[in-house]
């Protein structure tokens, strides 16, 4: 799979690897959702897209991911930074950003890792 996710500390890593297809997405819905029913408080996560090489995604997989990913919430307000240093990474990045807007999670997007590991010390207020 190009998508490995773990537990950084306290926040979820996402890494994205190589080719990005539709299937990489539908497993990383299910993840998150284990993960997510699995913690008392549902962590905040970062998804660093810095060692992707090709995204095969149109706007009908970001959209049926947010959906899937809107069908269970999490138990509180997290903050997720998203790593997109290249414009095409950034791209898909706003669109989802845009799909889930208003809901318990609250997004950025960086250039670097760094930078969102900073925002999400910051406090969510």
């Amino acid at each position: 799979m190009a998508v490995q996710v773990s537990m950084d500390g306290e926040v979820i890593a996402i890494v994205f690897n190589g080719v990005l297809m539709d299937a990489d997405l539908k497993h990383l819905a299910q993840q998150l959702q284990q993960i997510d029913e699995e913690f008392p408080r549902s962590p905040d996560r970062f998804a660093d897209f810095s060692h992707v090489t090709e995204i095969k995604w149109n706007f009908d997989t970001i959209s049926a991911f947010a959906k899937l990913r809107r069908q269970t919430p999490p138990k509180n307000e997290i903050k997720v930074a998203m790593v997109a240093p290249l414009s095409t990474h950034y791209g898909f990045a706003r669109m989802y950003q845009s799909l889930m807007d208003g809901r318990s999670w609250k997004y950025q997007i960086f250039k670097t890792l760094p930078e969102a590991r900073q925002w999400l010390g910051e406090p969510k207020s």
